[in-house]
């Protein structure tokens, strides 16, 4: 789905600016999960509205939809539109990877071998795509 989303990105890239992309990319979600909540609560808003009543619940989100998902999209999207596609997307399974460990160690979660083990060809990957990604991406360029 990354790979998809690449190229998406990099289509629009071309008609429509990194912020509008990134104002796109967030409407479209903000309906669709919209739409899936009234859904699930069976067209009533009052769910929705009681949990953003709760402080517990408003501040965690905020930082979602505005740190990370706002501010998160506007640089994959800037970097989707200037960076061949094979180094943006290779490098954002690296999220992944630093999510794991950053439970592990800043929250405490479990890290078992498996996820270790299952780590190592992640990286493996992201290690081939730069290394033999740029090969090819030279070779192109020398012809």
């Amino acid at each position: 789905s990354a790979a998809v989303y690449g190229v998406l990105i990099r289509a629009c890239s071309r008609y429509f600016s990194v912020i509008e992309t990134t104002v796109g990319v967030q409407a479209v979600g903000a309906v669709c999960f919209l739409a899936m909540s009234l859904m699930e609560s069976r067209g009533s808003f009052s769910p929705i509205l009681g949990a953003l009543r709760q402080p517990g619940f408003l501040l965690p989100s905020l930082y979602l939809v505005l740190g990370a998902s706002v501010v998160g999209d506007l640089f994959i999207n800037f970097s989707m539109s200037r960076v061949p596609i094979m180094y943006t997307v290779s490098l954002s399974s690296l999220v992944t990877v630093l999510s794991v460990i950053t439970g592990a160690l800043v929250l405490d979660e479990p890290f078992t071998v498996w996820m270790a083990l299952a780590m190592v060809p992640v990286l493996f990957g992201i290690w081939g795509v730069q290394r033999f990604g740029a090969e090819k991406a030279d070779e192109k360029q020398e012809k």
